[in-house]
C-alpha cells in the first residue's frame, strides 16, 4: 500500500540529526564532543546541546549506535550494524533525490497544456476567455459576477 510505503520513508529520514550522526560515525568512533562538532560541520547548521542529546538518546534506544570506552578510557560512540543498514537505506533515498526536482522544461508544473499547446494557468487564474463562476471575482478584478458576463460592481 502506498501510504505504508510513505510511512516507511518518513521513518527513515524523520530526524535529520539522526542521519547526520550516522554519517559522522560511519568512519570511526567519536567522543560526544567530537560527534557534536562533526555533525554541525557536516550539516552546516548549529546544533544545540539539547538537540545533540536527544539524537544520541534516540539512536542508542534504537540500537543504531552504542557507547563504550576507547583505548584511553574515554567514552566513544560507534555505529552498529542496524545503524549501517539505516545509513544504506538513507543513501538510496539520496541517490533518487535529484530526480525529485521540479521540472525544468517549458511544461506547466502540473504537466497540463491546452489543446492549442498553451500552458494552463494551473487553476489559480481563469484562462483567457473563461468566465468566473457565480460569486467569483470578475476577470478585471472589480467584483463578483452573476456569471452572465456582466460585472455586478459596474
Amino acid at each position: 500500500m502506498e501510504y505504508d510505503d510513505l510511512t516507511k520513508i518518513e521513518n527513515l529520514v524523520h530526524n535529520l540529526r539522526d542521519a547526520a550522526a550516522l554519517f559522522c560515525l560511519e568512519g570511526k568512533p567519536l567522543r560526544y564532543s567530537e560527534l557534536h562538532r562533526n555533525m554541525a560541520a557536516w550539516s552546516g547548521q548549529h546544533l544545540s546541546e539539547s538537540e545533540m542529546t536527544r539524537a544520541r538518546h534516540r539512536l542508542v534506544r534504537r540500537k543504531m549506535i552504542i557507547s563504550g570506552p576507547d583505548d584511553n578510557g574515554h567514552n566513544v560512540y560507534s555505529i552498529t550494524e542496524a545503524g549501517r543498514v539505516r545509513l544504506a537505506q538513507i543513501r538510496v533515498l539520496i541517490q533518487i533525490a535529484p530526480r525529485l526536482d521540479a521540472p525544468v522544461d517549458d511544461e506547466d508544473p502540473d504537466g497540463e497544456r491546452s489543446e492549442s499547446g498553451e500552458e494552463s494557468t494551473g487553476g489559480d487564474q481563469p484562462a483567457k476567455g473563461d468566465e468566473p463562476a457565480d460569486g467569483e471575482t470578475s476577470a478585471d478584478g472589480r467584483g463578483p459576477t452573476d456569471n452572465d458576463g456582466q460585472d455586478d460592481a459596474a
